[in-house]
């Protein structure tokens, strides 16, 4: 992939958040997971989405700019962070099998219920594994939102 000059790295990061914490905006991340999955199919490795929604409204308007800097820092610097969607995030990790993905998704929503002071269901996360569970782009995306859907379901369930 031919790197970025500096005007289209700043066109496709999220503009409400820290130029550091290194977010896409959603045009930004999909843009980087046709090429993970184009190379991922290439050369047979796997590559997983992960996906966080939080109530904004639940955080005093600083759950995003939190949600993103927890996630950031802890994600390998070859895996990518964006905002999909208004209260939610997505990573994508590269060379990642079920089982890995399965295994930082649950670091990370340690992470987060640990900085939000709040049990671990109440963080909604869901995952899904290409070519796994999905074999195309838009297949992968509606996977792991339909599984955010589902957990952030259970997780509106508990808290009312």
């Amino acid at each position: 992939m031919t790197p970025l000059s500096s005007e289209a790295l700043a066109s496709i990061l999220e503009p409400s958040l820290p130029a550091e914490i290194g977010c896409f905006n959603a045009g930004g991340f999909d843009f980087f997971l046709s090429h993970v999955l184009a190379s991922s199919h290439r050369y047979g490795h796997y590559a997983a989405i992960l996906m966080f929604r939080l109530r904004e409204s639940s955080y005093n308007g600083q759950g995003l700019k939190k949600l993103t800097e927890i996630l950031s820092g802890g994600i390998r610097k070859t895996d990518y962070l964006g905002r999909i969607g208004e209260d939610t995030v997505a990573v994508i990790l590269q060379h990642a099998t079920l089982e890995s993905a399965q295994k930082v998704l649950s670091r990370l929503n340690g992470e987060l219920s640990n900085a939000f002071a709040v049990d671990p269901d109440q963080i909604a996360g869901s995952s899904a594994v290409f070519p796994t569970e999905a074999n195309t782009l838009s297949t992968l995306r509606d996977l792991a939102e339909e599984r955010l859907a589902q957990r952030n379901n259970i997780t509106r369930g508990q808290t009312n």
